[in-house]
Formats: structure tokens, C-alpha cells, sequence
């Protein structure tokens, strides 16, 4: 192998480490603040719901509240994984 070649895949190996240091520093808060939305959810059957959907973010942990007609749920996620601008989240169990 030459040094030329050597050097090239040195350089390749640093700036691959680089983007996944920057990648993985820079997504560390997925979401932040809250976030609502309102509408309307059409199911298969013609059938119309009123959609509230709110959603907090407190560091690793998202708190969503739903209100589907007279129905309301709450659930805690916890993240789990971040990877690439990418997260999963884990419901936390209450």
C-alpha cells in the first residue's frame, strides 16, 4: 500500500469519526419546549373526531397529553436512543 493510500484512508477514517461526534453532540435535545396542534381526525368509516394533541419536552422526557372527543390520555416517554437525527422514545410506566 502506498502513502498515498494510507493517508487517504486516515483522513477518511477522521473525518468519519468527526461527523458521527458532531452528529451525536449536536441532536442531543430532540425536542424542545411544547408543541400543540388541533384538527380533525377522519376515521376509515366516515366517522369525524376532534383532535387536541399536546406535547412537552422536559431534557430526556416528552409528556404528551391527547383529547380525542370526550377521551383523554396522558403518557410519559423517556428517550432511549439518539442517533443521527433520529430518537426512540420508551413510555415510562406510571
Amino acid at each position: 500500500m502506498s502513502k498515498r493510500s494510507v493517508g487517504l484512508l486516515v483522513g477518511i477514517v477522521v473525518l468519519v469519526a468527526l461527523h458521527l461526534m458532531y452528529s451525536s453532540a449536536s441532536r442531543k435535545d430532540v425536542l424542545k419546549g411544547a408543541c400543540f396542534t388541533t384538527g380533525s381526525m377522519i376515521m376509515s368509516s366516515g366517522e369525524v373526531l376532534n383532535v387536541l394533541i399536546r406535547l412537552q419536552s422536559h431534557g430526556n422526557q416528552i409528556h404528551d397529553f391527547e383529547k380525542i372527543n370526550y377521551d383523554s390520555q396522558k403518557f410519559s416517554f423517556e428517550l432511549v436512543n439518539n442517533f443521527f437525527g433520529s430518537a426512540r422514545f420508551m413510555t415510562n410506566p406510571t
